[in-house]
């Protein structure tokens, strides 16, 4: 088990379900994700439109894209993963930020994936400049349940 899923354990009391690597296909449950990059967007994401103005982080802000797919036999309700750090703390996305990703990518609020329909969508996070060890929490997304996986993004 890598450091970051034993981190999770003491943190969680429970191991995740599925444990991965920035590039692998990790499923939970039925949902299918497959991490594809992360990239440190700076303080700062410039507006490429007039209605919105260049917007700020309280840190740094960090993107996520990633391909999803459903490979049960029902819709399921997408919600946006949350990041967390070396120290345990869970990060959830910026809703500001998401208006500044083209609206093909744009994880939508509660979108819906349809059974055997991939995604690939992109998530924009606001945390800490001195974050480091971030992985990602990925779920089956049914609400009954506490299954989990987690996707290494960096190491220390």
């Amino acid at each position: 088990m890598t450091a970051i899923a034993a981190r999770y354990e003491s943190l969680r009391g429970r191991r995740p379900t599925a444990v991965g690597i920035l590039g692998d296909a990790v499923c939970v449950g039925a949902i299918e994700w497959n991490i594809k990059s992360m990239k440190r967007l700076g303080g700062t994401i410039k507006s490429e439109s007039v209605i919105f103005d260049d917007l700020v982080a309280g840190g740094q802000f960090v993107e996520i894209e990633f391909g999803i797919e459903n490979k049960g036999k029902s819709p399921a309700t997408l919600v946006a993963p949350r990041l967390v750090d070396a120290e345990g703390r869970e990060y959830v996305d910026s809703v500001e930020a998401a208006w500044h990703i083209p609206k093909e990518n744009r994880l939508s609020l509660l979108r819906t994936l349809n059974p055997g329909v991939p995604a690939t969508c992109r998530v924009v996070y606001d945390v800490p400049k001195d974050v480091r060890s971030l992985s990602i929490l990925v779920s089956g997304l049914d609400l009954d349940s506490s299954s989990e996986g987690l996707v290494e993004l960096e190491t220390d």
